[in-house]
């Protein structure tokens, strides 16, 4: 599975984590773990596609009203042109379908350029945990889904209820994982 492939490559590249806890995290997302997460959520484990190649992918948890971005990322060849926003971005629509009201994920205190990408989706940190996994510094992060939003429609002369912010389109391939198409 391409996209388990790539997580083990975004995690093992990350330059801020201990090596056991790279080797631990990137042995969770194995193709028949990932399959068995999509079995039970369609929305665990969503992908970025360019020019028909998985070059990003979000994988989360919902937990009573509440998503955890587990992990996100990007290939490097394809970063800095805003798929980690898109995938953000479509997390935050996806949470809002599912009935979340918050995101909240955590990152090595070491890592700016995820503390980039989620502060300019909307995040804000909540607080340090200082000698945390593996002796590391975490940075605990969430965003508040807003949900729907009541607009006045001049045309019709009546209340109707919008999304806060536009859908993704989205498809799922033979391999049953919800990919967000990239534009």
């Amino acid at each position: 599975m391409a996209v388990s492939r790539l997580i083990r490559r975004v995690i093992l590249g990350c330059y801020a984590s201990h090596p056991k806890a790279k080797l631990g995290e990137s042995a969770k997302y194995t193709p028949s773990k990932l399959r068995a997460r999509i079995k039970r959520d369609r929305d665990a484990v969503f992908v970025a596609i360019s020019d028909r190649r998985i070059v990003g992918f979000c994988v989360n948890c919902r937990d009573d009203g509440v998503l955890q971005l587990e992990w996100y990322g990007v290939d490097p060849a394809h970063r800095q042109h805003g798929m980690g926003q898109r995938l953000l971005q479509h997390l935050i629509n996806s949470g809002r379908r599912r009935g979340c009201h918050k995101v909240w994920c955590d990152t090595n205190a070491e890592n700016r350029a995820s503390a980039r990408v989620l502060s300019h989706a909307g995040f804000e940190p909540v607080c340090t945990l200082e000698n945390h996994w593996y002796g590391q510094d975490f940075i605990l992060w969430q965003k508040v889904i807003p949900m729907m939003r009541v607009v006045r429609d001049e045309e019709d002369s009546h209340t109707v209820s919008r999304p806060a912010i536009r859908l993704v389109r989205t498809f799922a391939p033979r391999e049953r994982t919800l990919v967000a198409a990239a534009r």
